[in-house]
């Protein structure tokens, strides 16, 4: 019997293929991951000797409709989540702090986030920073259209 109890909703199904694929994955593999990733923090801690913060989009994309990462194909919800979320990514990787701030609209009036990471420990700069943004520039001012049905 299976720890997992998967009903047949679509996120349901989605975490069941991804453990599907987390046990075909080797030790092997799995090792070198964690040792990729504990090489690219180390690499994000040296850059941020250098710098305060760094700026990016919160998606690479602009959102898209409900239902874009829906579907039984795992490889077409790897790759459209993955591309999605390439910024996003690399902190969830790494554990270094970060924050998206809605600092951008499209023409709808969905907000667009950017992606503001900071030093290891250091979520301090980045909520002084927020304040700071919010002040200069109220996200909170005017509303968002309501989603299409």
């Amino acid at each position: 019997m299976s720890v997992f109890a998967f009903q047949r909703k679509p996120s349901d199904l989605r975490a069941r293929m991804l453990v599907d694929h987390g046990r075909s994955t080797t030790a092997a593999t799995y090792i070198a991951g964690v040792q990729a990733m504990h090489r690219l923090g180390r690499t994000m801690g040296e850059l941020f000797e250098e710098i305060d913060v760094l700026v990016t989009p919160t998606l690479a994309t602009p959102p898209g409709p409900l239902g874009a990462l829906g579907g039984g194909d795992l490889e077409r919800f790897i790759q459209t989540s993955g591309s999605m979320t390439a910024f996003t990514y690399l902190v969830n990787l790494t554990g270094q702090p970060a924050m998206s701030l809605p600092l951008d609209r499209l023409a709808s009036g969905i907000p667009i986030g950017s992606q503001v990471m900071g030093r290891f420990g250091d979520e301090t700069t980045l909520f002084r920073l927020a304040g700071q943004l919010e002040r200069a520039h109220p996200w909170f001012a005017g509303t968002i259209s309501p989603l299409p049905r």
